[in-house]
């Protein structure tokens, strides 16, 4: 079985990015969470401006300097508070984002996992 396969599996919302903040994968929870149809935005910021990303306690939108995925791409991992807008139907929710850092066998960060609840 494919990795990718058991993250399409799992009912929770994850989304995966590479080192430069691309989308590389969403699964079908994270899609529908999200409003998101079958084009995914390009990169991280284009996510976090579709879907209206902001801090829970204090209203302001999530930016590349406040995200906790710049701090997963540091090789921390992390744990936020967000409201975030279903693109398709603009309902807000409030939802606990954890990112970490996916490292290969040598130590290095391929890529960034986030899963969203």
């Amino acid at each position: 079985m494919h990795r990718l396969d058991i993250v399409k599996a799992l009912p929770l919302a994850v989304i995966v990015a590479d080192p430069r903040s691309r989308v590389t994968e969403a699964n079908p929870a994270a899609r529908e969470l999200l409003g998101l149809g079958d084009d995914l935005p390009e990169t991280i910021e284009e996510l976090r401006a579709a879907v209206d990303v902001r801090d829970l306690e204090s209203g302001a939108p999530v930016t590349e300097e406040t995200s906790i995925i710049a701090r997963a791409l540091r090789g921390e991992a992390s744990m936020a508070r967000h409201t975030l807008a279903n693109a398709r139907t603009h309902e807000r929710r409030v939802v606990d984002v954890a990112t970490g850092p996916v490292r290969d066998a040598s130590g290095a960060i391929v890529a960034v996992a986030m899963a969203f609840h």
